[in-house]
């Protein structure tokens, strides 16, 4: 009671509440922690680990622990309280001198750095000579001299499993990262705990058989087969040392821990019922009866000890990963890093670019509002040039400015509207100017320059136009870049290990397997490997029909890649997931005049993503200059979209560069059609173009445009429509010439729809040339402009 009163006086000015929680907190008065009064528990139970009815090895390395590392010779005491089980007075003695001999010598070098295996290799000489010397006092019998050197032994070796094991077991609670080591010797001190309560029974069950089992069904559930079956064999090895059991009864363990970790991902009643049936299979597999090796009460009552188990305590089990995990985590960890400061750098290289094609934007602007002051200009040259001289320049200017400036005002448009005025048309102007040819040859050379720069000024307002649309162009697809590296792309391992396995039991022999599980829940698997097999093209269809099984999706080979080396050669094969629709292309094109180029251009390529691009241009006219045109078109077309630039900003910078290239007007067509091999979805843009028809379940759809074509207006109107296409369907884009030949119908895309529902053949090229045949027919040989029919049928992939 003095004590307690002690140490409230010690802590004035706090609650009696506070004041009792301090004291709580406080050491008692034999300066004993709980992790030491643990310890100490712990020491009495593994001393009392009777082994073979006469020896408790594990208490000379716990107290070879405790002093030599722990620094806590007192704790030691509590495991020779354990040896009072064994009653053997003389081994209690000799335990006592051992113990006194460790603390003696440890103290006297314990201030020296001295190596762990030091440490475990001084105990166990200490363990073997204190006993050689009470066998040399007692009775000399071999069997005790191959019993003392065993213990120095199991010192020597247990100084290292407790060396792992104690920092686990009090720090596991702030620990993240365990090695498969630590696991291990930490599994090895608790069962040798159990080992001490071996004689304990609780209505005819065995304390240590219970939390044995339940000890290896924690193990199995939260860490999986592997460490469920070595909990097993260490928890069957320890039981087996304390009592006269089988060898056996080691595997029946082993096995029942393994079988109870294969089921570990469908719960804890599953791990148990995994327990049972490993240990009823390997019974009557052994002795061929139904009386198991471990008893079905103890197995039952351990079950309801791990269903017991608190959740916030298998979480906590859970949490805790392995080496090889955690480097794994990490190595995510730093490319996921990576990833982001590459992101980040894109983002900024893009807001940059951004930036200069607003600047350029800006400048575009500031240059449309400099172009109000052009008139101004000429009339201060007007004057400067003919007015100034005059005598009669007071008079118009100073006095008559008003009646002076609207006159030159009407002037000018005059000369705006009729391209210039001459000598015939200066009959009204003597009423206004004494010198009437001199002035309107001035204002006919000054109209002429302000012409000719405004000219080049939209020629210029025109290119910063273009590069700031392409400023920002660049930024999209810099921005773009960054939110595909940002997505998420799943590496399978488990699929990648099951391919492995398949591909092997067929006998083609590969390095590694690569899958890929995209954002979209595409996949993409890439096999490395050296066979020759696969350098013979024999097996690509076979191993795409072993992935495909695995997966449950068509596979189809994607591309292929030879290294050859000195020795052998490397082999990369791509794989991706098939499409569900594909396109077959058809095309007619035929000139005005057979002695000239068609002015028309096409292309069908594919872009990324599996998408399918058809793009038909018409350029201005017919022969060498349109097909230059059309030509362009359609190869900047191509070269935007490849580069993935978005549809808008392609379509606007193709304009403006069509603009830029020649003063006189010139201009094409721009039908455009993108359609997705996966979704089948279309989509469709149209500049300038005529209607595009899709033959689909017995009717003929109708694509319309009302865009003028592109390289005329600065602005162009760009409108996509969108068609969800499905196998069978056939589109068929054409330019106006096709249409324009049939000069007896007024309906013109009426009477092409009647004749593409008569076309009946599937094959799209077939399509092309009847309906030409019916444009050419129509106009008895002679068309009035280039024609070109561009045909795509759709077909469905059956996986």
């Amino acid at each position: 009671m003095s004590y307690k009163l002690d140490v409230v006086s010690t802590f004035k000015g706090e609650t009696p509440k506070s004041q009792e929680k301090r004291f709580s907190r406080k050491k008692l008065d034999l300066n004993i922690s709980f992790q030491e009064l643990i310890l100490g528990f712990m020491g009495f139970f593994l001393g009392s680990s009777i082994i073979m009815y006469e020896t408790s090895p594990f208490i000379f390395p716990f107290i070879a622990y405790m002093v030599g590392v722990k620094r806590r010779a007192w704790i030691g005491l509590f495991s020779l309280l354990g040896l009072v089980i064994l009653k053997d007075p003389l081994y209690i003695i000799r335990s006592g001198i051992t113990f006194l001999c460790i603390y003696g010598i440890f103290k006297k070098y314990g201030k020296r750095e001295i190596k762990t295996w030091q440490l475990a290799l001084l105990s166990s000489l200490i363990v073997f000579f204190v006993g050689a010397i009470f066998l040399w006092i007692k009775e000399k019998h071999l069997y005790d001299f191959i019993l003392i050197l065993f213990e120095s032994i199991i010192t020597f070796i247990a100084f290292f499993i407790f060396n792992f094991a104690f920092p686990l077991i009090f720090g596991w609670n702030r620990r993240k990262v365990i090695s498969n080591e630590e696991l291990i010797c930490g599994a090895i001190l608790i069962s040798l705990i159990f080992l001490g309560i071996s004689n304990v029974e609780v209505l005819g069950f065995s304390i240590k058989n219970i939390l044995g089992i339940t000890f290896v069904l924690i193990f199995a559930r939260y860490f999986g087969a592997a460490l469920g079956s070595t909990t097993g064999v260490i928890v069957g090895v320890v039981t087996s040392l304390s009592s006269q059991v089988s060898p056996t009864f080691i595997g029946v363990y082993a096995f029942s821990g393994l079988l109870a970790g294969v089921f570990k991902d469908f719960g804890k009643l599953w791990v148990g019922l995994g327990f049972i049936l490993g240990n009823a299979v390997l019974t009557f597999y052994i002795n061929g009866s139904t009386d198991v090796f471990i008893h079905i009460e103890e197995t039952l009552v351990a079950i309801i000890l791990l269903l017991l188990l608190p959740k916030s305590i298998g979480k906590r089990i859970s949490s805790l990963k392995g080496v090889g995990d955690y480097q794994i985590e990490r190595e995510r960890l730093y490319g996921e890093r990576i990833r982001n400061a590459t992101i980040n750098r894109l983002k900024g290289y893009s807001q940059i670019f951004n930036q200069i094609g607003k600047s350029f934007e800006q400048v575009a602007l500031s240059n449309t509002l400099q172009s109000k002051n052009d008139f101004d200009e000429i009339f201060d040259r007007l004057t400067q040039g003919v007015c100034y001289k005059c005598s009669y320049f007071s008079r118009c200017w100073e006095r008559n400015f008003n009646n002076a400036y609207q006159n030159i005002f009407y002037i000018l448009n005059q000369i705006e509207r009729t391209n210039g005025i001459f000598d015939k048309e200066m009959a009204d102007l003597d009423k206004i100017c004494i010198h009437p040819s001199k002035l309107i040859q001035e204002l006919n050379c000054l109209y002429g320059n302000y012409k000719s720069n405004q000219y080049w000024k939209g020629q210029a307002l025109e290119s910063k136009k273009l590069i700031s649309q392409q400023m920002k162009g660049i930024s999209k697809v810099i921005m773009d870049l960054g939110l595909d590296m940002g997505k998420d792309i799943l590496f399978n391992k488990e699929i990648e290990e099951e391919i492995l396995v398949a591909l092997d039991k067929n006998n083609i022999g590969v390095r590694d397997v690569v899958v890929i599980e995209e954002p979209s829940g595409r996949f993409e698997v890439t096999i490395y490997g050296q066979d020759k097999l696969l350098k013979n093209g024999k097996s690509y269809s076979e191993v795409g029909n072993i992935i495909s099984d695995i997966l449950g999706r068509k596979m189809i080979i994607k591309g292929d890649f030879i290294n050859n080396g000195e020795n052998n050669e490397n082999y990369k094969l791509n794989y991706k997931e098939a499409v569900n629709y594909n396109i077959n292309i058809g095309v007619v094109k035929v000139a005005k005049d057979p002695l000239e180029e068609s002015g028309d251009s096409y292309t069908s390529i594919l872009l990324k993503d599996d998408k399918h691009m058809l793009a038909l241009s018409d350029g201005m006219g017919s022969g060498l200059r349109a097909a230059k045109e059309s030509k362009t078109t359609i190869n900047l077309l191509e070269n935007f979209f490849e580069a993935g630039f978005n549809k808008e900003i392609a379509l606007k910078t193709i304009n403006s560069i069509l603009m830029l290239r020649s003063s006189d007007e010139m201009f094409s067509t721009i039908d455009l059609t993108i359609f997705d091999k996966y979704s089948g979805e279309a989509e469709f843009i149209k500049i300038g173009a005529v209607s595009t028809f899709i033959k689909t379940q017995g009717k003929v759809d109708v694509i319309e445009s009302s865009s003028l074509p592109i390289g005329i207006l600065e602005e162009i109107n760009i409108g996509v429509k969108k068609r969800k296409l499905q196998d069978g369907d056939i589109i068929v884009m054409l330019t106006d010439g096709a249409l324009d030949s049939n000069y007896l119908v007024v309906d013109k895309e009426k009477w092409f729809m009647d004749e593409l529902m008569k076309a009946s053949s599937r094959n799209p090229q077939r399509i092309a040339e009847i309906l030409f045949e019916k444009v050419r027919k129509v106009s008895k040989n002679n068309l009035r402009d280039d024609t070109t029919i561009l045909v795509g049928k759709i077909w469905g992939n059956i996986n």
